[in-house]
């Protein structure tokens, strides 16, 4: 029924994919009015009979603003860090790049906490 309101799919964790949490709240952001849509439309009602309480759940999170802003926060919390660790992912000797972006992550990191 979602592909009905998005071209883009959900993502699923992947045990070995690093950081696929954060690769699936990227996604999530990029589908956010896809998925509110979706919730709100009538549709949403049969899907909603096999699993009432977590179909509740997740309307609720999808439509909820805060949640949306954790999820904001996250994501630039550790896209300094995912950025450092995608550049180093490679077969080639990269050590040195990390010690040079070290300082910069740290930064990057310290203004959105700050």
């Amino acid at each position: 029924m979602f592909n009905n309101y998005s071209k883009m799919n959900l993502l699923a964790v992947a045990d070995t994919r690093f950081a696929s949490w954060i690769i699936i709240l990227k996604r999530f952001k990029v589908i956010k009015r896809n998925l509110q849509d979706f919730v709100l439309n009538g549709q949403w009602n049969m899907y909603r009979d096999d699993e009432v309480g977590q179909a509740q759940f997740v309307k609720e999170k999808v439509l909820d603003d805060l949640w949306w802003d954790k999820i904001n926060y996250i994501i630039a919390f550790t896209e300094p860090i995912y950025d450092m660790i995608r550049v180093t992912d490679t077969d080639k000797p990269s050590l040195h790049l990390m010690y040079d972006m070290w300082d910069t992550t740290i930064e990057k990191v310290k203004r959105v906490i700050y």
